[in-house]
């Protein structure tokens, strides 16, 4: 029996993606419940004028601004199914993403331990496409990492951040390492690299699965891009994060 899905989304001031993208949700009828936290309240605003009615669509403000990695945790914790699709809100997941992802369970069964990755990104303006297809079936854990984590895909992988998990398998992962605590106080832009760290760490399986594909939106106002002159300095701590997950 293939599970219910929560599509859950952190978001703040993106409504100029959520826009285009929520009705999509809305219509989609593999997805059960849609999450949204919002960090200041205005994508909120919006989503409650154009769909107090949908009782599909959960929107949640945060009484003070958490960063998109503790947000992520929120909007997960919110979720009421076992399985969720954490999506960023500038990004976007048709109905062939969930369609995939059911024939792939079908055939190989339902992990908790298993991070399901997308194989390919469409980006929507401004940039070439993903492709990790070169790693499909394959999966990163705590037996290869070391040997793993350094490749160009894999890296591109890890910090993709859309994904389908199980809930409670995703809420236990919290990074330890207090560097990279620090790095999630100030909101780093590679923040989606240290939950991957932790989800590895913890025990937990990325798999890219075959034709799984999601559109990402190149949003300047993101935190990746209004942060770039820090990416050096915090990916060299996230790497040594990264040399301490072993088996």
């Amino acid at each position: 029996m293939t599970p219910s899905i929560s599509v859950c989304i952190p978001t703040m001031n993106r409504w100029q993606y959520l826009k285009d993208s929520l009705p999509k949700y809305i219509e989609n009828p593999h997805i059960d419940e849609i999450v949204i936290c919002d960090e200041n309240g205005f994508d909120a605003l919006q989503i409650k004028l154009h769909y107090s009615t949908c009782e599909k669509v959960k929107v949640h403000i945060n009484s003070s601004p958490l960063g998109a990695g503790k947000n992520k945790m929120n909007v997960v914790a919110k979720a009421k199914n076992a399985w969720v699709a954490l999506l960023d809100s500038d990004n976007f997941a048709d109905v062939d993403y969930f369609t995939t992802w059911q024939a792939y369970i079908a055939t190989h069964g339902l992990d908790q331990n298993t991070v399901y990755a997308p194989s390919v990104c469409h980006v929507k303006e401004g940039h070439a496409n993903f492709d990790y297809s070169k790693h499909n079936n394959k999966a990163l854990n705590k037996a290869n990492f070391q040997q793993s984590y350094r490749d160009g895909l894999w890296e591109m992988i890890l910090n993709t951040g859309n994904f389908i998990v199980h809930r409670e398998s995703y809420l236990k992962a919290i990074p330890s390492h207090p560097a990279v605590l620090s790095l999630l106080e100030r909101n780093s832009p590679i923040e989606a690299y240290l939950k991957a760290g932790a989800l590895i760490e913890h025990g937990l399986n990325y798999r890219v699965i075959p034709d799984m594909k999601w559109y990402h939106g190149i949003n300047k106002q993101s935190v990746y891009s209004q942060n770039e002159d820090l990416l050096d300095a915090d990916r060299s701590i996230v790497w040594s994060y990264f040399a301490t997950i072993t088996e």
